[in-house]
């Protein structure tokens, strides 16, 4: 992968499980841990060389759609992505999300690259701007939205978009797999989650930084990765491997 734009993810793991404990409400899990899964490389990211989504943006970004919005965003990797796609042009990027803690990892990013982004703590279904951008990318964000919610957002999506502006929608049209009593499916990506970061932090020890100050917070999201991946959902578990929120 270029350099370009690269995302530490060993440093961006532990800076999200450290502000999710701080910034985050009900998603506290989901942006503590999702760092983990793709430091694991079991996640099914877009951030990989040759990726559709990207090539897609280089091309309309290329054709002179500069305004692109972020609509939701885990963590830095789809500003990466987009920042990537963008490379050599002007663009103006705008981050959405309904929650602090992936906009000021965005934040965060944007400053090391000297990336220009604005980023807006709103909720995609009571987003009012109209005919701002050329396009907009959303990647999972309506599958943590409920049916109805879906249409609103996919409305003020339509509305904020210029007359020659594209959508970017990556959503998973399969069905929900209904749970077993053994679920040896999801307890072996659990546990391929937490061999591969292990591996890797016996390879390399995670940089001498994350050794030293964020190995605790590693050990502690595998804790609970563990808790949530073989088990799901298990908010309780979860709150004792990340310890009271003061």
């Amino acid at each position: 992968m270029s350099l370009l734009y690269h995302e530490r993810l060993a440093d961006l793991a532990a800076q999200a499980y450290q502000l999710s404990d701080r910034l985050c409400e009900s998603c506290r899990d989901l942006h503590a841990l999702w760092p983990y899964i793709r430091l694991s490389r079991s996640s099914t990211g877009i951030e990989g060389q040759g990726s559709p989504v990207a090539n897609v943006l280089r091309r309309l970004i290329s054709g002179g759609r500069r305004d692109v919005l972020i609509a939701g965003a885990a963590d830095t990797g789809l500003l990466a992505l987009v920042a990537r796609a963008a490379a050599g042009q002007s663009v103006n990027i705008v981050v959405l999300d309904i929650c602090e803690t992936p906009l000021e990892l965005c934040r965060r990013f944007a400053q090391q690259w000297s990336i220009p982004i604005k980023t807006l703590r709103r909720d995609l279904r009571e987003f009012d701007d109209r005919r701002q951008f050329d396009v907009v990318l959303v990647h999972g964000t309506l599958h943590f939205i409920d049916e109805k919610g879906r249409l609103t957002a996919a409305t003020r999506i339509r509305d904020s978009l210029r007359l020659e502006g594209r959508m970017v929608l990556l959503f998973n049209t399969s069905k929900a797999l209904a749970p077993v009593p053994h679920d040896d499916i999801h307890a072996e990506y659990a546990l391929a989650v937490l061999s591969e970061l292990r591996r890797r932090a016996d390879r390399c020890r995670m940089t001498k930084r994350l050794c030293t100050a964020g190995l605790s917070t590693i050990r502690a999201g595998v804790k609970c990765a563990r808790a949530l991946l073989l088990k799901p959902p298990m908010p309780s578990a979860c709150s004792r491997a990340r310890g009271s929120r003061r």
